[in-house]
């Protein structure tokens, strides 16, 4: 068993070619699901000593070692574009060649891996929603869920979420363009009437896969839209 950080700055447990992220922790006792949580339910608990309180339940998905490598690499250029002045490609290409081919058949392109590495350097403390994303300009909720673990978050008021319901028909939309290094934003529209869509939900989210865009229709579905 050991820890690798993620790129928000968390732990994340590495057990038995598995990785865990934190769920929560109660009296002592820190439990840990899958990290692929939306496809794979197993679990595991552990206590502050780092022991094993309960085994780890079973996995949808093989052992993947090699991502467990690839966890580790990252969070070593993390550190380095924070403690170095090194250019980032040679950050990123000195850990390519310190790899063995199974741990480098399963790396993110280098472009994903440059985005992440000047994140990092432009924001060494992590990433994380500013106060004035909270809030309309009119003091009202603003944020529908923050997940800094996993670099998903999703915008819109209750007033935003009522409108929506209200209508039947909705459009959706993606860009990397305007939004920040690295991430995707993605808008929920709404055809107010004949002629007019109005953008009402925000996602701001680190990629664009069919588990990204299941969780944003989930917690829409989910959310009191009243």
């Amino acid at each position: 068993m050991e820890f690798v950080i993620s790129e928000k700055g968390k732990q994340k447990l590495a057990l038995s070619g598995f990785i865990y992220v934190r769920d929560k922790a109660q009296n002592g006792v820190t439990y840990w699901r899958c990290e692929d949580y939306l496809k794979c339910k197993s679990r595991v608990s552990t206590a502050e000593n780092d022991s094993i309180v309960r085994a780890p339940t079973e996995h949808s998905h093989p052992p993947n070692p090699a991502r467990i490598a690839v966890a580790k690499s990252d969070a070593r250029m993390r550190d380095r574009a924070v403690s170095s002045s090194e250019y980032i490609s040679n950050i990123i290409q000195s850990e390519i060649h310190a790899m063995s081919l199974a741990t480098a058949g399963v790396l993110p392109k280098k472009a994903s891996l440059q985005r992440m590495v000047q994140r990092k350097r432009a924001c060494p403390e992590g990433n994380g929603l500013i106060d004035e994303l909270r809030v309309t300009p009119r003091g009202e909720a603003f944020v529908l869920e923050e997940d800094d673990q996993n670099g998903f978050y999703m915008f819109a008021s209750q007033k935003n979420l009522h409108i929506l319901n209200s209508c039947a028909n909705w459009f959706c939309d993606g860009t990397f363009d305007v939004a920040p290094l690295g991430y995707q934003l993605s808008t929920v529209h709404a055809l107010v009437d004949q002629n007019r869509t109005v953008p009402l939900v925000y996602a701001v989210t680190e990629n664009k896969s069919k588990a990204v865009y299941y969780r944003v229709f989930r917690l829409l579905k989910n959310s009191d839209r009243g």
